[in-house]
């Protein structure tokens, strides 16, 4: 092939990809947290149950909700219905199986629920709960935190009038300046983000030290989902139980011999509750950058058959079934969450 047939070849398959990406159906995939009612939700995770009925009700009623495997399967295929829609969750909160499970099987919506396995049955809050709960919580704090991580002393001073005005209503989404307490929560949360297991744990540990937490009880609407509620979804036909590996780390921060642990050891220790097989993932935070190419690698070697990211984008046939984008649902009312609907899709 001469130079110039190989330059038309390759603009002929351009353009071909760039007709199939226009032309062909879109679908979206959603990616919810919590169905709960919270007081203090910085990291807007939760959607209160009444809208949650309102979103599910929409999808029912405007779109076609799809199961993330039955999108697969058609991916490859190319053939689905003009607005099909995925329902996501990750983490694996009970909330999802208390609450969430009643509303999507009364609207007939399918979902999948990402979860990670060495939070089943613990008492113990996420990490980022758990820093919500010690700063934003009812208790008086000491006017100063310090904390010695990887032999470097960080210190905030939270001597401030009114510590907890108006942490109830803050997230991390607002352009006010944070007050003392909000900004040592940016700053914790920075850290914690990229550390290691026993590390995090270890701050966290000196953070309730320091605070005066003397239980490792966390609140009872904030844990995950136990052993006896996660195997009654046995054969649940509306839900798919998917991993989020044993403990959430940030995969890139971490050997590809740990990533390869806590991808086949969530996704082992689900199927042994279970006793089927668990065939789609979901990487923690999964942002560009969260996880590299030999991660998704190493998923797709672990035998899952699709894969959830954490970027923004519509899914046609030519996305990675590896990396299928979702889009964050925040705590919308039915309008707003119609309107957010009808702009993914013109992405």
């Amino acid at each position: 092939m001469t130079n110039t047939s190989w330059k038309r070849s390759i603009r002929g398959s351009y353009r071909i990809n760039r007709f199939i990406n226009w032309a062909a159906p879109k679908a979206l995939i959603l990616l919810y947290h919590r169905i709960s009612v919270q007081s203090s939700d910085p990291q807007l995770l939760s959607v209160t149950p009444d809208h949650f009925v309102e979103h599910m009700q929409i999808l029912r009623q405007h779109y076609h909700p799809l199961s993330l495997q039955d999108l697969r399967k058609r991916r490859a295929l190319n053939f689905w219905p003009q607005g099909s829609v995925v329902v996501t969750f990750d983490d694996g909160y009970a909330d999802n199986f208390q609450i969430a499970h009643k509303v999507l099987e009364d609207s007939d919506v399918p979902a999948t629920i990402f979860v990670t396995s060495g939070m089943v049955d613990s008492t113990k809050e996420y990490w980022w709960d758990e820093v919500e709960r010690i700063l934003f919580g009812e208790s008086d704090l000491p006017a100063l935190l310090k904390l010695v991580i990887d032999h470097k002393e960080y210190s905030w001073n939270l001597d401030t009038p009114s510590q907890k005005e108006p942490l109830p209503k803050w997230n991390v989404l607002q352009s006010a300046i944070p007050n003392l307490r909000q900004q040592a929560y940016l700053d914790l949360m920075k850290l914690l983000h990229g550390m290691d297991v026993q590390t995090r744990e270890s701050v966290i540990a000196d953070l309730k030290t320091w605070a005066k937490i003397d239980s490792d009880q966390g609140r009872e609407d904030h844990l995950a989902v136990n052993f006896d509620l996660l195997r009654s979804f046995h054969k649940k036909g509306l839900i798919e139980i998917g991993a989020h590996t044993i403990n959430h780390p940030l995969l890139a921060s971490i050997s590809l011999a740990s990533q390869k642990a806590e991808i086949q050891g969530g996704k082992a220790a689900l199927e042994d509750v279970l006793g089927y097989p668990v065939d789609s993932f979901a990487y923690p935070f999964g942002e560009h950058g969260d996880y590299s190419q030999e991660t998704v690698k190493l998923v797709r070697e672990a035998g899952f058959k699709c894969a959830c990211s954490n970027f923004p984008g519509l899914v046609n046939s030519l996305r990675d079934p590896y990396q299928l984008p979702r889009f964050v649902v925040r705590d919308w009312d039915g309008e707003t969450f119609t309107r957010q609907l009808e702009a993914w899709f013109r992405e």
